[in-house]
């Protein structure tokens, strides 16, 4: 029982690592859309991010949702830097395009996708 308890604790760590605290959140809301973000553009065990915000656009458009634009999303320290360098765009939402020309690393992004009812 104790090697069990022993395995249970040293696991829960790196499950919960696997999973991750993040899913899919509201970057903007608004009374016909808004904008929902996930950490990765995945579907798959454990997390589903697709399925979660899916799920979150249903519900605010439960006659349905038309999805105007997604891509990755500058996050963080990344878009921070980018102001820095180019404070013209200190205001400006980065495109998929400027991000396939000025590729960030995979952790400094989060796939957003904006939506509105259809």
């Amino acid at each position: 029982m104790r090697s069990v308890r022993r395995v249970l604790v040293l696991a829960l760590p790196f499950v919960a690592g696997i999973v991750g605290c993040g899913g899919a959140r509201y970057v903007s809301e608004e009374p016909g859309g808004g904008i929902v973000a996930i950490p990765y553009h995945t579907n798959s065990w454990p997390t589903y991010y697709q399925d979660q915000a899916e799920k979150m656009m249903k519900a605010k458009c439960p006659k349905g949702y038309v999805i105007d634009m997604e891509g990755p999303v500058l996050i963080g320290q990344a878009a921070k830097e980018e102001a820095s360098r180019n404070p013209a765009n200190a205001d400006l939402v980065l495109t998929s395009e400027w991000i396939l020309q000025h590729p960030p690393a995979v952790e400094d992004t989060e796939w957003q996708i904006k939506f509105h009812t259809k």
